[in-house]
């Protein structure tokens, strides 16, 4: 699957988040690159920049459609493995900002009473 230059930049991040929930279920570990996750190597459409930030810690990934010019939205995935009633799950969210961003921003803490995407908050500035 490549990333389609006419394809909406949330389709492909959208594509990403459910690949990376597979790929960790499979692998214990979220995938560091496009590749791993069946997307052909192009990280590149004319308006985004599509990228995947691992975190230190290893339950936690965001995956990134970064818009190449103004008046574009950006965008990031966020996913977090965490337990509910003792099952091993992942929670998502997606978050999206008209700002500019000339750096990629943290991810949030997941705190431990927080099982539910619902519970996820974007970072500063993201909605």
């Amino acid at each position: 699957l490549s990333l389609s230059p006419s394809l909406p930049h949330s389709l492909p991040l959208n594509s990403m988040n459910r690949r990376q929930q597979a790929y960790f279920s499979e692998n214990a570990k979220f995938a560091d690159n496009l590749k791993d996750l069946g997307f052909s190597m192009r990280w590149e459409t004319p308006n985004y920049v599509y990228k995947i930030v691992l975190q230190s810690n290893p339950q936690s990934v965001m995956n990134v459609a970064q818009a190449k010019h103004k008046g574009l939205k950006n965008h990031i995935g966020l996913l977090y493995e965490t337990k509910v009633n003792e099952n091993k799950i992942i929670i998502k969210k997606v978050c999206g900002t008209s700002h500019s961003m000339s750096k990629l921003p943290l991810i949030p803490k997941l705190s431990k009473n927080s099982p539910t995407s619902e519970d996820i908050e974007c970072p500063p500035g993201f909605k």
